[in-house]
């Protein structure tokens, strides 16, 4: 049970609404695809049905839709499953650029919150293939809130156990300069569990082992239109967040982990531009990721002297950007999508070790077209080309480069008022992460490091009937 408390201030001033943060958030728009056959690939949560919820966390959300499951992991991590492909074949983007750790590709969707999202978009398998690689399983594009008019918005909520949080959001136009910030903290010493579960090793009951976490996170967007030059905007964020992972029940030998440190920072810039019949939209992101995973000794969580302990540090980064596309020409709609990206591993499995580094650099060119052949038939064909490139291997040999295609086509037809049917196939390829192909893990795994990408085709039928 929560008690929660809400003030929300809104105040609309003489200035026209302009739709230009969606387009910079949006690397695929839902209304450019409507009456095309990928219009039936794309699901949407809007921010209403976020609100209505009450839900306050992204993972959560996302179980509104029948495709997709989510669990939490050994870590205390969600893991997410849409139409049967897991995390690490789905690519995830927030406001257009992709989210993950660059060791292996995972990201824990409990280190966000809904306060400041606008809306959700999952896109899948079948859909389009201009969003970049390691799409194979599907994208899920999370839209924060941007700084549209002048408003304030906070929340604060109290709940069992203590637990605590306070979410805000401020925005404000000036001319042709918008600017918003947004910032939440939660605290927690842990979730209840059943009251029929019988304590056992390592859980007494109660509230779970271990379970406590402290978030807090902060973002800054500014925004201008220039008068000629589209519109550019700058965003400023980081996620500082410490949390217990709960011990194995039932074993003689649990693990006693904390990530004493999980943060994320983020620098991005944003531009968008029109002529004529062409819109570009373009983004250039640098994100950080500082994680320390400490494991003790005992349930005290206090010293490090056992074998198994240990200080493991992650210290990544991500640089790259992105340039989309779309020309509308009297018969036919082409979209592109240009990206490049960086990615930087650096880590030291304990104190005093030294620190390895690995590097891979990813480039990618989608293209895709739409055509209208009659009043009820329409199509879009597309393929993708993707280039994976290592760079570095910690002073080793490094691997022959990966080039991959992946091919699109789906047709869309009117059978009656309010009634569509689709038929799409596409081939989605996902590269292997450098987890995968370097990784020695406590002896328990094997490094590969000329594993092949993995490949899916995927085919679907669909009826969509307006009721």
């Amino acid at each position: 049970m929560y008690c929660v408390c809400a003030l929300i201030l809104i105040v609309s001033g003489s200035h026209r609404d302009t739709l230009y943060t969606y387009y910079m958030n949006e690397i695929v728009v839902t209304e450019h695809l409507s009456n095309t056959p990928l219009e039936a690939t794309i699901k949407e949560i809007p921010d209403s049905l976020i609100r209505e919820t009450g839900l306050d966390a992204i993972h959560e959300i996302l179980e509104v839709i029948p495709d997709i499951y989510v669990s939490i992991g050994r870590k205390n991590e969600s893991n997410i499953y849409f139409r049967g492909f897991d995390r690490s074949q789905i690519a995830v983007l927030i406001d257009g650029v992709p989210v993950y750790i660059p060791y292996d590709g995972s990201f824990d969707f409990t280190e966000l919150v809904s306060d400041i999202l606008k809306k959700v978009k999952v896109s899948s398998s079948t859909g389009s293939v201009i969003y970049g690689p390691n799409t194979m399983g599907g994208v899920v594009n999370i839209i924060t809130e941007s700084p549209e008019k002048d408003k304030v918005n906070v929340k604060a909520a109290l709940g069992r156990n203590m637990d605590k949080s306070v979410n805000l959001f401020a925005s404000k136009r000036l001319g042709r300069l918008s600017f918003g910030m947004d910032g939440s903290y939660e605290k927690s010493d842990g979730y209840y569990i059943s009251e029929d579960f019988i304590p056992d090793l390592n859980e007494d009951g109660r509230v779970r082992e271990n379970s406590d976490y402290e978030k807090k996170v902060a973002n800054l967007k500014v925004f201008y239109e220039p008068p000629a030059f589209g519109n550019i905007g700058l965003k400023l964020g980081v996620i500082d967040n410490v949390k217990g992972i709960p011990p194995e029940v039932g074993t003689t030998k649990p693990r006693y982990w904390r990530f004493t440190t999980w943060q994320k920072k983020t620098v991005k810039l944003m531009w968008t531009y029109d002529v004529k019949e062409t819109e570009m939209r373009a983004n250039a992101f640098y994100d950080t990721y500082y994680n320390v995973l400490d494991s003790y000794d005992d349930s005290t969580y206090t010293t490090q002297r056992a074998r198994y302990a240990f200080h493991s540090t992650y210290d990544d980064y991500t640089v790259g950007g992105n340039l989309l596309t779309e020309t509308k020409l009297p018969l036919i709609n082409i979209r592109t999508g240009l990206h490049y990206k960086k990615d930087v591993h650096r880590a030291q499995d304990d104190y005093g070790e030294e620190w390895e580094r690995y590097e891979m650099a990813t480039y990618s060119f989608g293209v895709e077209t739409d055509a209208k052949f009659t009043p009820k038939l329409t199509s879009t064909g597309g393929i993708g080309l993707s280039y994976m490139r290592p760079l570095y291997a910690n002073g080793g040999d490094l691997r022959d480069p990966i080039f991959t295609y992946d091919p699109l086509f789906s047709i869309q037809y009117r059978a009656a008022a309010g009634t569509k049917l689709h038929l799409s196939f596409t081939g989605k390829t996902r590269f292997p992460t450098m987890k995968e192909l370097y990784s020695e893990y406590l002896g328990r795994n094997v490094p590969n490091p000329d594993l092949k990408e993995e490949r899916s085709f995927n085919f679907e039928f669909g009826i969509t009937q307006v009721v």
